[in-house]
């Protein structure tokens, strides 16, 4: 007898003990066990999408704000190869995703039976683990579900967290009468990188004697505070760090900017916490330092440039507190030549950031944002980069930074406002990419409000040099285009309040970016002499 429907009930309270909270389901035939299984259990919260592909980014942002493992089920065929996009992110991002992928029994494999094809290890080195379950079973240990879904949640976060992959081949009839023992429960503890006494004594050393040094803030949260206080050095925070609110006494903005003018800005040694970057700048200026030291919560190397002298594997915020312990403040003077260029440049730029222009739009979220921001590749992040550095405190930052890619963004904003209000900055190119994720938006818990800049093209081939000309660029780079989305709101039924297109152009874009740069190389050169 089949026992199709115990299997997927003790299956998905398994998932649930282990932490995952949300279920995001695309409708198919092959996953009438587990609609049933989550239908049935009160614990579950689910959301159904008919696009795997954006079903797959909305489970991103549920899992990039609450920083839970999520589970994603599908039916058999290309539902499963939809998933890749958001897999991919997620591999590059370490966001923990559980993908569900139903599939047909292994005596329809490889017989030209309807839907079905190789799923297994079909998302290759972007899982951190993958599983192949029989078809639903009674013969099988009475632990075997509850022993296997506690390791493959395991590996979504820990040593580091990422998507992994469960395939479940089910048998018709889908829904049986057979019946299987409740199992036991697994419990599997993930110890934390911390820092032994004897390397907290060497690295405070270390710090001890540098003179000048800079502290730059990748992607990912840090307490940084208990160590700024004691070390005094200018702090350069990536939009991603979340961090750009930090006391003044110690962050310098638009160092994007300041590098640029001046590349020849020195330093003893460079503190780098967390991901990659996004400034171009910066990491140009961080080639040239002789000594780096980079801290993470995670073993992956993030070293574009091959420059890092020394990497250190642990919790960032433990390494601050117990290093900040042992230091006597430094002198405040190293700071204060940084923080003294950067008020001159913004006293060049900002005069620059008219509201209707694309940084200005970016730059009047500072004093307009409620919730959190959710920033799209492309131009929109990297003027975010630039320019917003807001005085108060603000929300949390997001962006789909893992790969960089414009796919999947306003189902990924979907996502995040399941726990609470965001604000999605997003060009017309991207908004193109992930219409129908816009159904998504009806239903959130939490509004989301979408700002998409439209200036009918990608605008940041009009400032990257492509060598091509200006035809060639509109047509194959910047896919000019004539759209415009009065009429998105309407279509999907959503508040008025929930889109708003700002339309602008990309020459003129183009025009006031090399503005800009020539404003801040003037300020700076002006008065720089070399910091050293």
């Amino acid at each position: 007898m089949s026992v199709n429907l115990s299997w997927a009930k003790i299956l998905i309270e398994q998932l649930i003990f282990q932490g995952v909270e949300h279920f995001c389901l695309a409708p198919g035939f092959r996953t009438t066990p587990l609609v049933h299984a989550i239908a049935a259990n009160p614990k579950a919260k689910s959301v159904v999408h008919f696009d795997e592909r954006g079903l797959g980014f909305h489970a991103l942002g549920l899992a990039k704000a609450s920083g839970k493992p999520v589970a994603i089920i599908t039916t058999s065929g290309t539902a499963v190869g939809n998933l890749m996009p958001a897999v991919m992110e997620a591999s590059a991002d370490r966001i923990p995703l559980v993908l569900l992928t139903c599939d047909r029994p292994a005596e329809l494999q490889k017989t030209m039976s309807n839907q079905t094809t190789d799923q297994c290890k079909i998302f290759g080195a972007f899982v951190l683990y993958f599983f192949a379950l029989p078809s639903p079973c009674a013969s099988l240990p009475k632990n075997f579900l509850a022993t296997t879904i506690a390791e493959i949640v395991h590996h979504s976060r820990f040593p580091h967290k990422g998507p992994v992959h469960l395939n479940c081949p089910f048998v018709e009839p889908f829904l049986d009468e057979g019946s299987l023992p409740e199992p036991s429960l697994t419990r599997i503890t993930h110890p934390k990188w911390i820092l032994d006494d004897d390397e907290i004594d060497r690295w405070t050393n270390e710090l001890r004697g540098i003179k000048k040094g800079v502290i730059i803030l990748g992607a990912g949260r840090v307490n940084i505070l208990p160590l700024s206080k004691k070390l005094n050095w200018p702090i350069l925070p990536d939009i991603l760090s979340s961090q750009r609110t930090l006391p003044s006494e110690w962050v310098v903005p638009y160092y994007h900017h300041l590098l640029k003018a001046l590349p020849e800005m020195e330093a003893d040694a460079v503190l780098y916490f967390g991901d990659a970057c996004i400034s171009k700048s910066l990491l140009a200026w961080m080639k040239t330092k002789q000594r780096i030291i980079h801290v993470a919560d995670h073993p992956n190397r993030c070293d574009p440039n091959h420059c890092i002298t020394d990497r250190i594997v642990c919790d960032p915020s433990q390494f601050c507190e117990k290093i900040a312990e042992h230091l006597t403040e430094k002198p405040k003077e190293w700071f204060l030549e940084w923080k003294s260029l950067s008020q001159k440049l913004e006293e060049a730029v900002l005069p620059l950031l008219e509201k209707n222009t694309e940084p200005g739009i970016i730059k009047n979220l500072e004093t307009n944002q409620e919730g959190a921001l959710f920033i799209a590749n492309s131009m929109p992040i990297r003027d975010a980069d630039m320019f917003f550095f807001p005085k108060t405190m603000c929300g949390p930052i997001f962006a789909n930074r893992g790969l960089s890619g414009i796919d999947g963004n306003i189902a990924t904003c979907a996502g995040i406002a399941e726990h609470m209000p965001v604000t999605a900055v997003i060009g017309d190119q991207s908004l193109l990419h992930d219409l129908n994720s816009l159904a998504l938006c009806k239903n959130t818990k939490y509004p989301v409000r979408i700002l998409c800049i439209n200036n009918c093209g990608g605008g940041i081939f009009s400032l990257i040099q492509t060598g091509a000309k200006k035809k060639i660029r509109e047509k194959y780079f910047a896919a000019s285009h004539s759209f415009k989305f009065a009429e998105l709101s309407k279509l999907f039924s959503l508040p008025e309040a929930c889109f708003t297109e700002v339309l602008t152009d990309r020459e003129e874009n183009a025009r006031l970016h090399t503005q800009i740069d020539q404003a801040a190389k003037e300020a700076l050169c002006s008065s720089f002499s070399t910091v050293s």
